[in-house]
């Protein structure tokens, strides 16, 4: 819970009045500043500087992990040393990933590659599928339009046929003797 309610009603009331983030809000209101949001420009933001690991970063990047830092330990209750060692594992393998990456930048270019192939493979084979599909429409098709002009041939031979001879009627059938009885 909230130890000083109206530093932080102070604090939220110069992020409402500058559109500052909270971090920067309450550093202004902890310096005692004026509520004039502080003037970033003057400081080279594109300059080098070495972090804790021993890699170069950007000035810029460096405040804003300071004040990450700051934020995080203020809010735990504990120490910036000890905040840092509690996130130090998750960075390691941050930055574990990021050399990886580093190292071997072709490796997604490759993955992608891959990806790119086995869709091209897929759409290859859909299109195989397709054809033979198309060719057994055809082939249907032509065997379709054979039997039709077969048919057409058989009827214009009936046309021509000879009329054929009726059958001659049925012959009555003789009575039925009766039987003698037994």
């Amino acid at each position: 819970m909230t130890e000083n309610k109206a530093k932080k009603a102070a604090i939220r009331e110069r992020m409402a009045e500058t559109g500052e983030p909270y971090s920067v809000a309450r550093h202004a209101v902890q310096d005692g500043q004026p509520d004039e949001p502080e003037d970033t420009t003057a400081q080279p933001r594109d300059e080098r500087v070495p972090d804790e690991a021993g890699d170069e970063q950007l000035r810029g990047d460096q405040d804003w992990v300071e004040q990450y830092y700051a934020d995080g330990a203020a809010t735990e209750g504990i120490t910036v040393e000890e905040f840092k060692a509690r996130h130090a594992p998750g960075q390691t393998r941050q930055r574990e990933a990021g050399a990886r990456r580093f190292a071997d930048p072709d490796s997604g270019q490759a993955e992608q590659a891959r990806r790119r192939a086995d869709l091209e493979r897929e759409r290859a084979d859909w299109a195989r599928e397709q054809a033979d599909l198309e060719q057994e429409r055809a082939e249907w098709a032509a065997e379709q339009a054979d039997l039709e002009e077969e048919q057409a041939d058989l009827e214009r031979e009936w046309d021509h046929a000879p009329p054929r001879m009726p059958h001659p009627p049925r012959l009555p059938r003789p009575p039925l003797i009766p039987r003698p009885p037994r």
